[in-house]
Order: C-alpha cells, then structure tokens, then sequence
C-alpha cells in the first residue's frame, strides 16, 4: 500500500482520489489532517490536485496497536516497514 498525508484538508466527498483508496486514518502527529492507504501509487497530477504528501510504501503487517495494549481493546491492524 502507498501512503499519502493530506496537508490541507480533511478527508470528505471530493477532497481526496477515491480509486483505490484502501484506509483512511487519523494522524498521530497531527502534522496532516489525515493519512490515506492507496492499492496503487498516484500520479503527479493527483498528488498535486488533491495537495496530498507521499510518506512512503507499507509492505508488511504488524499488530501494532494489538501488541501496545494489554487487553486487547483495540485489534487495528497496520502496515509497516522494517
């Protein structure tokens, strides 16, 4: 999955290419409004278009969120790379 942060907006109806989208999450950091998991890269013009940041490709899956909490409250499961 490729990874994109959207800078500029939040994620709702026309602000974000819909075509593959995969998840959509909130952002920790707070420096994005959101991150968004695409099957496929998007191209310049969509990048461009939409004001999203390209933050890499997840190749593998990990239970992070599972392995941080003891009681297994929250199963999220997330891609990684190591």
């Amino acid at each position: 999955m490729f990874k994109y942060g959207m800078k500029l907006r939040p994620f709702s109806i026309g602000c974000q290419p819909m075509e593959g989208l995969m998840k959509v999450e909130e952002d920790s950091t707070g420096k994005y409004w959101n991150i968004l998991y695409y099957a496929d890269p998007l191209n310049d013009h969509e990048q461009d278009g939409y004001e999203l940041v390209y933050l890499g490709e997840k190749t593998e899956w990990i239970h992070s969120e599972a392995e941080k909490n003891e009681n297994w409250k929250n199963r999220n499961i997330y891609w990684t790379r190591y």
